[in-house]
């Protein structure tokens, strides 16, 4: 298969000869929030399963948060890494410090970002209102207009800001507009390509898990339902993290023009 081709993003972990180490160990990570946060609660409470929750619940959600972070952090770790590969595609080990690192930066970078963020969702606002004069209704159309191509173009340019903090890892590297735009621009049919694919695995994973999730709803889960799910669901989170750092890292067709505006 093409190396280029984004499809490369589903087979290219099982080129690595320690593939099962690496899958294993987020797999795991993942897994293990889901049998603590399931063991400190008592479902027989349908109301309020939380109600009589362990003392330990509270801790657990900590060390939930932490180790979901780590995660987070290691596909940043994965997209740096597969960025400068070329042929043979092999993915970095988990690095429990490293990782929680990578993951507090994208945090602090994500939060210097909101007022950036919030200041267009102000101008939609502002726009719309002014139009309210007019017409209300025509002023709740372009409100609604605004705010899908808002999302659109979202979706669109996150990968790039995505791949570029991973690379990076500079608190301020979403405010680098012109190096983002840069590589996006270098072949748009190549990005809109991994885009595409990013949105369809996306919409289809949730779709997936939505569905394997319906018997949790209809009837009361036990205990060791609720872990099997999340056996299930670990599996695919595991799997999708690697996919989609793949795909993230290869968005952009020329990943050295990023690292030469870097330098």
């Amino acid at each position: 298969m093409d190396n280029n081709s984004p499809m490369k993003a589903f087979t290219y972990m099982f080129d690595d000869n320690k593939f099962w180490q690496k899958f294993l160990t987020i797999f795991f990570i993942t897994l293990l929030p889901t049998v603590l946060m399931t063991l400190n609660v008592d479902y027989s409470n349908q109301n309020n399963p939380f109600a009589n929750a362990t003392p330990l619940f509270i801790p657990m959600i900590l060390i939930s948060m932490i180790l979901f972070s780590t995660v987070l952090g290691y596909s940043f770790s994965c997209i740096s890494s597969l960025n400068s590969q070329k042929n043979l595609f092999i993915l970095p080990m988990y690095s429990f410090g490293k990782n929680l690192i990578s993951a507090l930066k994208y945090c602090l970078a994500a939060f210097i970002f909101m007022p950036f963020f919030w200041l267009i969702i102000g101008i939609i606002i502002l726009v719309s209102g002014l139009f309210s004069i007019i017409s209300p209704a025509l002023s709740t159309l372009i409100l609604a207009i605004l705010y899908i191509a808002f999302y659109v173009l979202f979706i669109y340019y996150i990968p790039a800001f995505m791949r570029y903090f991973a690379i990076t890892q500079k608190i301020t590297s979403f405010y680098h507009f012109k190096n983002i735009f840069a590589s996006i621009n270098y072949d748009k049919k190549h990005y809109l390509k991994y885009v595409m694919h990013m949105f369809i695995f996306m919409l289809c994973n949730g779709i997936f898990q939505i569905l394997i999730s319906i018997p949790l709803a209809i009837q009361t889960p036990t205990k060791t339902t609720l872990c099997l799910y999340g056996v299930i669901i670990s599996g695919i989170m595991a799997y999708s993290f690697m996919a989609m750092a793949f795909l993230f890292a290869k968005c952009v067709k020329e990943p050295e023009q990023i690292e030469e505006n870097v330098q």
